[in-house]
């Protein structure tokens, strides 16, 4: 019998849809869609959009219901540009009176603006905090770590190519942003940039401090969540992985770094693309994990199936192997793969297989799933690391 594995709002959509997985409510991707909750949101479709990200977060912390329509980026529906000057994700639709609100900032403004007696406000009370909060937002978003992160991370200025010999040049520049960042980190008590509670800076900066923890120690050998220069910033990265909001909207490090050289080619240094900083998700969070990956991979299972024999190998071996019916053969193969994997999450241990084909299907899917649209960032660590035990096996 399929374990049984409470999967509270993840849905699995139609065949047709993208994405095929949703957490949280959804409604089609049309111009009249309507929602009774409080908030339209519309945001990508693989939540690789850092600026969805802020938004979201938002939403999920102020405890605000909305439910989400997915654009996709390079294939706009007409009607969205229409409605969304700017052509970009995220923007919002409020319910009780049908206004539209897009960029990131503003949206979040708006929301603070329009619940005011939602929980965990994100701007301070205080009008001094309150203006020192909204510049250091303007200052990142102007030309702040993000901007310098980037430079560091792909060795180039926007619009030109790579070029080894000014890495050094935006290293410095990238830990100049850092220290800064460092110290205002200390001027208050508490592991937020404001102070003891999660701010609309902290929700700002989240998007590009998430991936570069991620993507600096992978590709440029460079620490963030570990290096003993920065010891407020190690605090704050502990104190976000605690908050549900952030663990609903973020992504582990395989996907950052599989989506980083997906877009712009970055190759992959020996050890591939789990990053080498320390996880700092806390345990209960991981060890629930495992059972939403394995609960997810059993509920998503005739859709993963679909989704290796069209896009791996999987068929273009079989058939250069000789076999015949390849599609019906690379079915059995893949059911018996995805029913180890979630033995191994599910109960720690899977039977053994000589399978030579095991290792297409158990790396497609480990280099696939893609949080948090698949499943959250505990869950994908998870599942990975159970992928590489059976490869290893």
């Amino acid at each position: 019998a399929e374990p049984q594995v409470e999967l509270g709002d993840f849905t699995v959509r139609p065949p047709d849809s993208e994405p095929r997985t949703s957490p949280g409510g959804w409604v089609p991707t049309a111009r009249d869609s309507e929602t009774a909750k409080p908030v339209l949101m519309y945001r990508d479709t693989n939540a690789w959009c850092p600026f969805c990200m802020r938004t979201w977060m938002a939403l999920e912390h102020r405890g605000i219901p909305f439910d989400s329509e997915f654009i996709k980026l390079f294939d706009k529906p007409e009607w969205y540009e229409e409605v969304v000057p700017t052509k970009l994700v995220p923007a919002v639709r409020f319910t009780s009176d049908g206004v539209t609100v897009w960029e990131s900032v503003d949206i979040m403004l708006a929301i603070e603006e329009r619940f005011p007696d939602a929980p965990n406000p994100l701007l301070p009370a205080d009008p001094q905090l309150r203006a020192e909060a909204l510049e250091l937002v303007q200052q990142l978003d102007n030309d702040g770590l993000g901007k310098a992160g980037y430079q560091f991370l792909l060795g180039a200025a926007f619009g030109e190519k790579p070029n080894p010999s000014r890495v050094p040049e935006f290293k410095g520049a990238f830990e100049e942003k850092l220290q800064a960042l460092e110290t205002q980190l200390g001027k208050y008590p508490g592991p937020f940039i404001m102070g003891e509670s999660l701010s609309i800076v902290d929700v700002c900066y989240a998007p590009v401090l998430s991936r570069f923890g991620a993507q600096l120690p992978t590709f440029r050998a460079f620490s963030l969540r570990a290096n003993p220069k920065f010891p407020n910033l190690r605090r704050w990265y502990e104190a976000m992985e605690a908050l549900p909001a952030y663990q609903r909207v973020n992504s582990d490090d395989g996907t950052h770094n599989l989506v980083i050289n997906r877009l712009f080619k970055l190759p992959f240094p020996e050890g591939g693309a789990h990053a080498a900083d320390p996880c700092l998700i806390p345990p209960a969070v991981l060890k629930e994990g495992v059972q939403e990956a394995g609960g997810k991979l059993v509920a998503n299972h005739e859709a993963v199936v679909a989704d290796v024999i069209k896009n791996s190998e999987l068929v273009s071996l079989l058939e250069a192997g000789g076999g015949k019916a390849a599609p019906d053969a690379a079915a059995a193969i893949v059911d018996v793969q995805l029913r180890r994997l979630a033995e191994q999450l599910l109960h720690g241990s899977s039977p053994q297989s000589e399978d030579e084909y095991a290792s297409c299907v158990l790396t497609f899917v480990r280099d696939r799933v893609s949080s948090p649209r698949d499943m959250s960032a505990a869950a994908a660590y998870s599942f990975r690391d159970a992928c590489n035990v059976l490869l290893a096996a």
